[in-house]
């Protein structure tokens, strides 16, 4: 069972300078409950720092001892285990929302774990939901891929565990991308007049297995990623239009 917590600023000032620090009174945790834990990134803010759980999404800020400014329970299908006669070959990559939480200056995004996956949009200041949407659920039917781990749902299994046996399919070692869910979806979250968030879908593509964390340059108005062509087994470099989503630029990287 692991902890959330922080070592204070004024024991690592210690620390550096070659000093010894009472780390009894200047390690600071909270313990979440049993069967809760962090597998993701984390982010951090003026705030506090964000941290998402399994169950729960948190703000938490260092004040002489782990203060919990709010922590939001959101819905979640477990290890989506791969059953009989299941569409997918893996199973997922954590008990919780695969994903590290997201931040702007008035909202925390991630994804919960629902068989069909939405984008929450938390209230920062609150924790309330602020608006969320499902997303990448209108690809083709039938898509006979999962890069997840089948085992993830045993009882001797941990995710936390970074192995390649213990997160992947071995289909995706031996047939590469085509064994991935593909989807790349563009979703604007728009605050109205009254305050309150609304989401929508600008567009998404049905054809792209991506497994990097795509990136957006507001510079240039392009999305950079890495995708594999799954008729070629190519790698390949790739910038999207933000405004169309229609491919630009790919370069072939090995």
């Amino acid at each position: 069972q692991g902890a959330m917590g922080y070592i204070s600023h004024a024991a690592i000032e210690t620390i550096l300078a070659g000093g010894t620090a009472d780390l009894d009174h200047e390690v600071h945790v909270y313990a979440p409950q049993p069967g809760e834990g962090a597998e993701n990134g984390i982010a951090s803010c003026r705030e506090g720092a964000v941290i998402l759980t399994n169950l729960a999404c948190y703000l938490l800020r260092a004040d002489n001892g782990v203060d919990i400014v709010w922590r939001t329970p959101y819905a979640s299908a477990g290890a989506k285990d791969s059953r009989e006669g299941a569409a997918t070959t893996g199973g997922g990559l954590a008990w919780g929302g695969g994903c590290s939480p997201s931040l702007s200056p008035e909202l925390v995004f991630f994804t919960d774990n629902l068989e069909t996956v939405s984008l929450m949009a938390l209230d920062i200041r609150t924790g309330a939901v602020a608006a969320s949407c499902p997303v990448i659920d209108e690809l083709p039917a039938n898509m006979p891929v999962g890069a997840g781990s089948p085992n993830l749902a045993k009882p001797d299994s941990d995710s936390s565990i970074q192995s390649y046996e213990n997160i992947y399919d071995r289909n995706w070692l031996r047939k590469g991308n085509c064994m991935i869910m593909p989807g790349v979806e563009r979703v604007d979250t728009v605050k109205k007049a009254d305050g309150s968030w609304t989401m929508k879908s600008v567009w998404c593509r049905d054809d792209l297995s991506d497994t990097s964390m795509m990136k957006l340059s507001t510079a240039t108005g392009y999305i950079y990623g890495f995708v594999q062509d799954v008729d070629s087994g190519m790698w390949q470099y790739i910038a999207l239009d933000f405004n169309s989503g229609k491919t630009v630029l790919t370069v072939d990287v090995s």
